[in-house]
């Protein structure tokens, strides 16, 4: 026989040598689990804020941007209201005043003295000065 010939693999050896027979590296495998998972998850996430994104855009583009009629037609007469005389309640003989006015008539009244309500900072009264009887406070007896 030859040197090669001593080499050579029967079937049955060949077979066993055709894959590796080692055993996996275990910290390999979970690192990668691992590693997987915490990818997994921050996508996750970040699916979920920008679907949350999206959908706050959308909401405000549908519903909050566009201003209604309705609405339009309440600014309408609110405006109208704030600027113009009318009747707050008829019966009562109330009228209301356009704001323009309303303030002209406040700076008159201020610049006059003649404000009906108190406008200078008064000072915070202490437990003596609501007593009635000018002294300490007297403690209640407790209930038994």
């Amino acid at each position: 026989m030859s040197s090669h010939d001593e080499h050579a693999l029967t079937p049955a050896a060949a077979s066993e040598a055709a894959y590796d027979q080692r055993d996996p590296n275990t910290l390999w495998v979970v690192g990668f689990a691992l590693a997987s998972l915490v990818t997994l998850v921050g996508i996750l996430a970040g699916v979920s804020k920008y679907f949350d994104y999206v959908e706050e855009q959308q909401i405000y583009i549908k519903q909050i941007l566009p201003v209604s009629e309705d609405l339009k037609q309440l600014r309408a007469k609110e405006e109208h209201d704030l600027h113009r005389y009318g009747w707050a309640d008829k019966a009562a003989g109330t009228v209301r005043i356009p704001v323009e006015r309303a303030i002209d008539l406040y700076l008159s009244e201020l610049a006059s003295g003649k404000v009906k309500y108190p406008t200078e900072p008064q000072l915070v009264k202490t437990e003596a000065a609501l007593d009635p009887q000018g002294g300490a406070p007297v403690a209640q007896p407790a209930a038994h």
